[in-house]
């Protein structure tokens, strides 16, 4: 007479590459042993977690994905071992934010919200949506960006830098919130932070409550800022990878910025900039004029020019750019003679026409860019 289950949750059919139900009889099973064996344990249950318990049911099974996640977890050990160099002789102590910078107060933000929405994933049963969560914030905001920032905090040595503290923090807090999905890694690094006080005297990671937001840290207007500089770094190193400047170079930029609270931002910025996007020397204006043969992209109200006549050999990357286009032409051809064929849009199926026709919108975005390219090299 009593209620067995207040919760029943039905896991997805683990489908083959090629969409057939796993069995032993059909020979076509994974071994998880020889997964775990060449992937490492904590990767193979991240992407169980990746895949969830709710929604598709039809869930094929991508080895890549095991490769994608064993990235993953190298990327954490890494992050591990700069955090734990960092934090030698280091006491945990409560974080000033009156002493904090742009970048602190950014992904203090960042992790507060982060933190805010796996308590919800995780009482829904959300792993997916909490797996992807933590994966965003370490991989990106976390090391691709605030531990290139801490970086070059701590080369300076601030008296009143609050890095060391939010390096433990949050690094300590994220073993703790990873630690149900990959324990393994979670323990052995969690084991050799060091301690709060709370917690000198637990044995394991296991033992410890799981981390909770701080409304405190909460920082619209910081991560508003910060998403400023995060879009001109990006927009600076994708002119570098569009004319394949040499990523030692340091190239010289141009930042027009209009707006007087953007410019604000930016020039608090300056050093992140520099490094963050290999730039030797940056000048930011309210006003000026294009310098020549300048490559430029628009962020907000700042228009940024990187000239590019001392980075790049101009003749052999307008053969490249003319080679590459000469290709798209004649990929463009044989879309457009495809696509005018009557036959063709009569007897293919609707999805393979569709997917023509995106591939000629494609193309055709392509041609563009490379005209464009061409043309600003005086092609």
């Amino acid at each position: 007479g009593l209620i067995p289950f207040k919760h029943v949750l039905i896991h997805p059919v683990i489908q083959t590459i090629d969409g057939k139900r796993m069995s032993k009889s059909k020979g076509n099973a994974i071994d998880p042993i020889v997964m775990i064996d060449k992937y490492g344990a904590d990767a193979n249950r991240f992407w169980f977690a990746s895949v969830g318990v709710k929604g598709d049911q039809d869930v094929r099974f991508r080895e890549e994905r095991l490769e994608e996640y064993k990235k993953f977890t190298n990327k954490l050990w890494n992050a591990g071992k700069f955090v734990l160099d960092k934090l030698q002789g280091y006491k945990p102590e409560p974080i000033d934010i009156t002493k904090t910078s742009l970048a602190d107060r950014w992904i203090l933000h960042r992790y507060t919200v982060l933190l805010s929405g796996l308590q919800e994933q995780l009482s829904n049963y959300d792993f997916t949506e909490a797996s992807d969560a933590l994966y965003e914030f370490i991989w990106d905001f976390f090391c691709d960006w605030y531990l290139e920032i801490a970086k070059l905090d701590l080369a300076v040595e601030k008296p009143a830098s609050q890095t060391r503290n939010i390096l433990f923090y949050i690094f300590e807090g994220l073993t703790r919130a990873l630690h149900p999905i990959m324990p393994f890694i979670t323990e052995e690094m969690w084991q050799k932070l060091p301690r709060h006080m709370h917690l000198e005297e637990m044995d394991s990671i296991m033992f410890t409550p799981y981390p909770r937001p701080d409304d405190r840290l909460m920082d619209e207007a910081s991560d508003k800022r910060m998403e400023l500089m995060v879009r001109v770094v990006r927009s600076i190193r994708n002119i570098r990878q569009t004319f394949n400047v040499d990523r030692k170079a340091q190239a010289e930029v141009l930042i027009i910025c209009s707006d007087a609270g953007e410019r604000a931002t930016l020039e608090e910025c300056r050093d992140y900039i520099k490094s963050t996007a290999s730039v030797g020397s940056l000048m930011i204006q309210e006003a000026g004029t294009k310098p020549p043969m300048s490559a430029s992209s628009v962020v907000s109200s700042a228009t940024i020019f990187l000239p590019l006549g001392q980075l790049i050999d101009i003749q052999k990357t307008s053969a490249k750019l003319m080679e590459q286009r000469q290709a798209v032409v004649k990929e463009i051809d044989k879309l457009m003679q495809t696509l005018g064929n009557p036959d063709f849009k009569k007897r293919a199926p609707a999805d393979k026409v569709a997917l023509q026709e995106n591939a000629l919108k494609e193309a055709d975005s392509r041609l563009k860019t490379l005209d464009d390219q061409v043309v600003l090299l005086g092609g």
